[in-house]
């Protein structure tokens, strides 16, 4: 209760200076180059392990537009985890069954598989986490006889620690396609994708397959809320589907100023309990 209580009063203080980023959906156009933002996020749960994993994840955020259907994002984060449970794999927090605990410092040693052990995996860790670089592109704009199809792609770079159970030390990548129509001012879209994980010698992973579902709405001219249910196959086949319900939002302070927040709930033992997190994107 103290690392939640710790957690959520360092998250509403840094609230001011920070960001969450969201991805932007037709009907918001952007008309500037590129945005800037940092925040936080902290989230707690067991991931199936009976024990649990406080995280608490710091990017920094850099976005750019080079073209009207095109947008980039480059996030480079601060991770600290209250115990090495849960390792970053295809850029998201997952359970697996083989990984670090304090008598082996390496997360996925060549020559021994290590099965976790909750009573020896509490040490905390911190560090920089692992880069995520995004593109998305908008193949088909929405119109009155079509729906709206974005592509989008990731690379995970493994900037994250491996011997403190912070990454993988792998490369992985991804990408997804986004399909959404606009129905009487609400949008309604899906998202279908998947990731290659790469696999650290001694580790055998799956590649999950990624898919979302949601409705965005604005509540007024400033201010815009989705609410989604995101899930993912895991990467450890001893170990639940991760599935969330999210609500998030968007308050436009300016035209190139917004605050940015969302509220998650693991609907499974492979998510956290709940995910926070609030901040705001400046545009230039």
């Amino acid at each position: 209760m103290s690392c939640l209580k710790m957690g959520l009063k360092t998250l509403l203080m840094l609230a001011i200076c920070s960001i969450i980023l969201m991805q932007a959906r037709p009907g918001f156009c952007e008309k500037y180059l590129y945005g800037f933002g940092v925040g936080p996020s902290y989230s707690s749960g067991d991931y199936g392990t009976g024990d649990d994993v406080d995280i608490f994840y710091l990017p920094l955020v850099f976005k750019f537009y080079p073209a009207d259907r095109v947008r980039g994002t480059i996030v480079l984060p601060w991770v600290h985890q209250s115990s090495m449970q849960v390792v970053s794999a295809g850029g998201t927090f997952n359970r697996v069954t083989e990984m670090n605990n304090i008598h082996n410092r390496k997360a996925f040693p060549h020559s021994a598989r290590i099965t976790n052990d909750a009573a020896n995996a509490r040490e905390s860790e911190s560090g920089l986490g692992d880069m995520i670089l995004r593109g998305e592109y908008d193949l088909v704009q929405e119109s009155s006889s079509q729906p709206a199809i974005i592509l989008e792609a990731k690379v995970k770079l493994p900037t994250a620690s491996e011997s403190k159970g912070l990454g993988t030390g792998e490369l992985d990548a991804g990408a997804a396609v986004e399909i959404g129509r606009t129905v009487r001012g609400n949008y309604f879209y899906g998202k279908f994708g998947y990731t290659v994980v790469g696999e650290p010698s001694g580790a055998d992973f799956d590649n999950p397959l990624l898919y979302e579902g949601g409705i965005g709405f604005p509540v007024s001219r400033e201010f815009y809320l989705t609410a989604s249910l995101e899930g993912r196959t895991s990467i450890d086949d001893n170990v639940d589907n991760p599935l969330d319900a999210v609500l998030s939002g968007n308050y436009r302070l300016r035209p190139d100023l917004s605050l940015n927040g969302f509220l998650s709930l693991g609907l499974s033992d492979g998510s956290p309990d709940f995910a926070i997190g609030i901040g705001f994107l400046q545009k230039y």
